[in-house]
């Protein structure tokens, strides 16, 4: 009895130090959430991370609740209204955690995950979650109709068959999962941090594309390759976004597309 009360006290104590807010549709499954670092490319199981996902919105450490705070709530809401409504439907689960030494992102085919305090202004906070979602669309929405053929890619463990539509996209600058093309280089991505792997390649493209779409058509100016995959994108968007442009010229590559407010050289609107 008093081991079971001593290991019952170190689960709460540890509990207490990280506290998660989640909002979701329906129970955790972490069988099902192989996420993928915004950071790299090395998918890893949360499931060590994370405890059960109530459908109140909040989550349960026995004598207490935390809810996600109501301005997070707004921004990612707000982000998300701005992706058609199918893409929204991808995304089942989406949970914030707090800690200044956390991930700012990480997803799934279904869930996005985000670092809240490792991300530093509401800005950022919603260019990640599309980032994020742009995963969810990439994994979850342009799936393949049939499992027969295996592509050669690979999302961690995962499969992408040959019949996957994202294959189109990948094949503008990959081989696999791992090695580009030799006919790409760094003006054929929208950011430098698309040029990591196909799906970062596809997950930065999918934000530019959503929050700064005239930014998007003034780089392919300078490459065709970003032309076929603008003209992708705009094949699973309903219509063309209409949103401000980023002071970028056509050859220039930032880092990544969702700091673009800490550069001194950016406007945002």
């Amino acid at each position: 009895m008093k081991k079971f009360l001593l290991f019952s006290f170190s689960v709460l104590s540890a509990l207490s130090y990280t506290l998660y807010a989640v909002f979701a549709v329906s129970a955790y499954d972490a069988s099902q959430f192989e996420t993928r670092k915004e950071a790299g490319n090395k998918p890893f199981h949360a499931a060590s991370a994370l405890t059960v996902i109530h459908k109140d919105h909040s989550i349960d450490l026995s004598d207490r609740e935390v809810e996600l705070p109501e301005n997070v709530k707004k921004i990612i809401m707000e982000a998300m209204k701005k992706a058609p409504q199918a893409h929204q439907e991808k995304a089942e689960r989406i949970m914030a955690e707090f800690g200044k030494d956390k991930n700012r992102g990480l997803a799934s085919y279904r869930s996005i995950y985000l670092g809240v305090d490792a991300i530093e202004t509401d800005q950022e906070l919603s260019r990640v979650f599309l980032h994020e979602l742009g995963h969810v669309v990439d994994l979850g929405y342009l799936t393949a109709h049939t499992k027969k053929e295996d592509s050669g890619f690979r999302d961690g463990k995962n499969i992408i068959y040959i019949s996957d539509k994202s294959l189109d996209f990948y094949n503008l600058c990959w081989n696999n999962s791992t090695d580009s093309n030799n006919e790409c280089d760094e003006l054929d991505f929208v950011s430098q941090y698309a040029a990591s792997d196909p799906f970062e390649d596809f997950a930065e493209s999918y934000l530019l594309f959503l929050e700064n779409n005239k930014t998007f058509l003034t780089m392919t100016e300078e490459s065709n390759v970003l032309k076929a995959k603008y003209d992708f994108l705009t094949e699973i968007f309903p219509s063309i976004p209409h949103s401000p442009s980023l002071n970028i010229a056509a050859n220039q590559r930032i880092w990544d597309m969702t700091k673009v407010e800490s550069l001194s050289n950016i406007a945002q609107k």
